[in-house]
């Protein structure tokens, strides 16, 4: 397992690690403020197709999901690209950049859901 110590002694690996930790805790510190847990009821999707009630309702919990998701591919994304620093660097950079956008996304759209 020598590859690991290469692969946190990466600069750009670890930029790329401490940019999606950093843009989870933003998400779960955002959810956590504007998350109401007294409303009842709550948009948390808008699906296009429904026209007219294209929002989605649901229990203020259920934005929640959005930081499981943050944290099971924060995690995730860890792991694989641990895994194939070994065999090639580009594909652990890739693998950590696509997590940062998709971070970015979700942090995007719950916010937007939140506004609502």
């Amino acid at each position: 397992m020598h590859f690991t110590q290469k692969y946190f002694h990466d600069r750009l690996v670890t930029s790329l690690l401490a940019c999606n930790s950093l843009l989870v805790v933003v998400l779960m510190i955002m959810l956590v403020l504007k998350v109401d847990l007294k409303a009842s009821i709550i948009a948390t999707r808008y699906i296009p197709l429904l026209g007219v009630e294209a929002f989605g309702r649901g229990r203020p919990l259920t934005m929640y999901e959005y930081l499981l998701f943050a944290i099971f591919i924060t995690v995730g994304s860890l792991f694989l690209s641990a895994r194939l620093y070994g065999q090639r660097r580009s594909y652990a950079i890739f693998c950590l950049s696509f997590v940062t956008v998709l971070l970015l996304f979700t942090l995007i759209v719950s916010g937007a859901l939140l506004a609502l």
